[in-house]
């Protein structure tokens, strides 16, 4: 009797790390940029609209990547599967931190996810959102 229950405990215990899997992937993000190949590529990845895009502190998962051609790589392991929405800038200077002019644009390459863009603000978490439902590959063009 004993052996019948450890059997089933083993069973839907394996049973339980198979569906962990599943609702966990990779997101691979692709950026293309058109300036000068130095520096970081600053990656922000929200769950929520809380922060975005202008408060990394309140992503869930922040990644600094050294860049050195027009396109960088980013993969970001396991992440579970939901809507998200991704802030992305080349930190050309290497200050960690996006750049401004006197009237307050940005002065270093900056993009979302969906390459959602407007001309004089930021998009909004549901413009620039996804859905992480498997493997997820994007690409975003940064400006």
């Amino acid at each position: 009797m004993q052996f019948r229950f450890l059997l089933f405990g083993i069973l839907f215990s394996q049973l339980g790390l198979v569906a962990t899997a599943q609702s966990a992937r990779d997101i691979t993000l692709n950026v293309h940029h058109h300036g000068a190949a130095k520096g970081f590529i600053m990656v922000a990845l929200y769950k929520s609209e809380d922060g975005f895009p202008n408060d990394p502190q309140k992503a869930i998962l922040q990644i600094k990547e050294a860049t050195q051609s027009k396109i960088t790589t980013i993969r970001m392991q396991s992440i579970p599967f939901g809507n998200y929405a991704i802030a992305v800038f080349h930190d050309a200077n290497s200050d960690g931190k996006i750049n401004y002019n006197l009237l307050g644009a940005p002065t270093e390459a900056y993009g979302f996810s969906n390459n959602a863009r407007k001309m004089f603000s930021a998009p909004s978490f549901k413009e620039a959102m996804f859905r992480h439902a498997g493997e997820t590959n994007l690409k975003i063009d940064i400006k």
